[in-house]
């Protein structure tokens, strides 16, 4: 009976140890699909941020294509701009120019003097080029005829020969 009696404790400390390690190995199953679910969860998340990388750097890609094609555009536009512009200064130019000619060839049949035929052109090209409105949109002045202080100058002033004022006196 004594034997029966040992037995049964050892069969008792057995059956507890076994259900001990029974319950420690559910423990880990359940620890370790607890950490599958976590684990699968983490690879969800990392596949969608990948995704959202691939769409933000396509999206970054067409933004910089669309942006490279805008600031083409902007260059071409700005080249039309400035040729048409240098095209009408160019012409302007050309005006005054030929204005100049005339005035200066006009003051000489006129018999206008020399050095009053010099300083009254340098004071008209310094009166247009005051007036000059630059690509910019900047007044500039010629550098050389800012030195120069001639005197004020209006082709509708010139000097009339001293017999034709005395006719008209």
């Amino acid at each position: 009976m004594a034997d029966a009696h040992e037995q049964g404790e050892s069969s008792s400390g057995l059956r507890e140890t076994v259900e001990k390690i029974e319950g420690e190995a559910n423990k880990l199953v359940a620890n370790d699909e607890v950490s599958m679910s976590e684990r699968e969860a983490f690879e969800f998340q990392k596949a969608e941020l990948e995704l959202q990388k691939k769409t933000f750097e396509s999206q970054m890609i067409a933004f910089m294509i669309q942006k490279a094609k805008y600031e083409s555009e902007l260059r071409q536009i700005e080249e039309v701009r400035k040729r048409a512009f240098d095209a009408r200064e160019k012409f302007f130019y050309g005006m005054e120019n030929d204005f100049m000619i005339y005035a200066e060839g006009w003051m000489r049949f006129m018999g206008v003097h020399e050095m009053e035929i010099e300083s009254r052109m340098w004071s008209a090209k310094g009166g247009m080029a005051s007036r000059r409105v630059y690509y910019d949109g900047s007044k500039q002045l010629y550098s050389e005829l800012d030195d120069l202080k001639p005197s004020a100058f209006s082709l509708t002033e010139v000097a009339l020969r001293p017999s034709v004022e005395e006719e008209f006196a």
